[in-house]
């Protein structure tokens, strides 16, 4: 079975490190970004199963990195979720609405992460029930 590619886009790296870990010891291919300009540039170069993004970034904010995502089409079906500290119901109506298969906040469980990461894949066809 072919690996599945998942782009981490979060500016803490403890947290990157942590969700690279965990999703690498499940055994997907964890390619990772600290800001947004980075992991837009990897999105054009790696084809993904999964994108887990930050909303809070030092350069674009997640919601605008998404919206931007969904307009091009040959990246616009990557299911992405959204992963902040903050967890307003406008926040994440807002991320539902421009996209986003899901939203987790932190600080999270990791084993939830996995959980929701894997159901993600499962519908999405990605990895197999």
């Amino acid at each position: 079975m072919n690996k599945i590619n998942i782009l981490v886009i979060e500016d803490n790296r403890a947290i990157s490190g942590l969700l690279s870990l965990a999703l690498g010891k499940k055994g997907y291919q964890v390619f990772t970004a600290f800001n947004s300009k980075d992991g837009l540039k990897k999105l054009k170069n790696t084809p993904f199963g999964l994108i887990i993004l930050d909303v809070v970034l030092p350069d674009i904010n997640g919601f605008e990195v998404l919206e931007h995502i969904k307009k091009i089409d040959v990246i616009n079906k990557i299911p992405v979720i959204m992963c902040t500290e903050k967890n307003l119901v406008g926040d994440i109506d807002r991320a539902i609405q421009a996209g986003a298969a899901g939203y987790i906040t932190k600080p999270f469980d990791i084993e939830r992460v996995l959980e929701k990461v894997d159901s993600i894949l499962k519908k999405d066809g990605a990895l197999k029930k």
